[in-house]
């Protein structure tokens, strides 16, 4: 993404909340308080959405989950 992408989609989710997020210095950029305590909870979802894709991925592959397989009673029984 550009660095104009990144202000855009800053810019609308600041407003879309209405919150400051980031405070604009000559240096650079901090996180507000806001935007510290919105980013320790959005990167513990992030973490939980990471793990679910994961597992996901491992059941596709077949690494982890169950596996049925069903046969009539006159198969088995030779």
């Amino acid at each position: 993404m550009t660095q104009s992408a990144i202000s855009q989609s800053i810019k609308q989710l600041e407003s879309a909340i209405n919150v400051t997020l980031f405070q604009r210095t000559a240096k650079g950029v901090d996180l507000t308080e806001a935007g510290d305590l919105l980013y320790k909870y959005t990167s513990s979802a992030m973490e939980l959405l990471d793990t679910g894709l994961h597992k996901l991925e491992s059941l596709k592959t077949l690494e982890m989950g169950e596996l049925k397989i069903g046969a009539a009673d006159t198969i088995t029984t030779h």
